[in-house]
Order: structure tokens, then C-alpha cells, then sequence
């Protein structure tokens, strides 16, 4: 057998498998408990990374005025 052979006999099993899972379990129930969980993770995701952006732009730019500062009185 070459390797493109036993390459396509894998994935075919591979299918297969998947097929019969498919068959034997009822996904609509699993994705009704998932789904409300997964999209209130995902909005705080984005909560915390806007607050982590508006943090780090606060601080670069206080950061920026603090150089600014020194500067200044330096010359």
C-alpha cells in the first residue's frame, strides 16, 4: 500500500467514526446547553479587553505627559 493509499483509507475511517457519532448523538440538546454559556463568556471577553485597552491607553498617555513634563522644567 502506498502512503496516499493508507493516507485515504485513514481519513475514511476518520468519516466514518464521525458519521456513526453524528447518528448516536443528539447534538440540539448539547448545543442548547452550551450556546447561552459560550456567548456570556465571549461579552465579557470583550468587556475585560476594552477595559484592559482603556487602561493601557490611559497609561501610555499619562506616561507620555510625564516625559513631556520633565522635559519641560529640564530646559
Amino acid at each position: 500500500m502506498s502512503f496516499a493509499g493508507n493516507y485515504v483509507e485513514r481519513r475514511i475511517r476518520k468519516n466514518t467514526f464521525f458519521k456513526q457519532i453524528n447518528m448516536l448523538i443528539d447534538w440540539s440538546e448539547i448545543e442548547k446547553e452550551i450556546t447561552p454559556k459560550i456567548t456570556s463568556k465571549q461579552t465579557k471577553l470583550k468587556k475585560n479587553k476594552k477595559r484592559l485597552i482603556l487602561q493601557r491607553s490611559q497609561k501610555i498617555i499619562f506616561t507620555v505627559k510625564n516625559k513631556i513634563l520633565k522635559y519641560s522644567f529640564t530646559d
